[in-house]
């Protein structure tokens, strides 16, 4: 994910100093806030959700659950993913154990594919029968 350059691409489409979008925040944040949160590819949803209340980002409406697109999304250019699955990663970031269970899934896949499908039958054989994700 790229949050802050969906921040910056909207604002300018806006033609939006940072200033602009800062003071139009709630509480408003001053231009150097707005600038490091741009630079920044790790944002947190509550921050994201604050700023899509003032500078709709479509991106961050699906993270947050306000838009409902189907099919498929990118979540890194060239990286398509399905909404559903965005959805759900977003739902999974918006605690800190799900964040560091993320993040610890991103290192495993890292690792190569060896390592993953380690990880997998791990937790395969961790999960109680009869539970099914998929089953939604």
């Amino acid at each position: 994910m790229e949050p802050g350059k969906w921040i910056r691409r909207e604002r300018r489409k806006k033609g939006w100093t940072q200033a602009e979008l800062g003071s139009r925040l709630d509480p408003p944040v001053a231009h150097q806030q707005i600038q490091k949160w741009e630079n920044s590819s790790n944002l947190e949803l509550r921050t994201l959700r604050r700023i899509h209340n003032a500078l709709p980002i479509p991106e961050v409406g699906l993270l947050i659950g306000i838009d409902n697109p189907t099919g498929e999304v990118e979540i890194a250019p060239g990286v398509p993913i399905s909404a559903d699955l965005a959805r759900d990663l977003a739902e999974i970031t918006s605690t800190e154990d799900g964040r560091g269970v993320l993040t610890e899934l991103f290192r495993l896949c890292a690792e190569g594919p060896e390592v993953l499908a380690q990880a997998h039958r791990i937790l395969t054989a961790l999960t109680p029968h009869g539970s099914n994700s998929n089953s939604r």
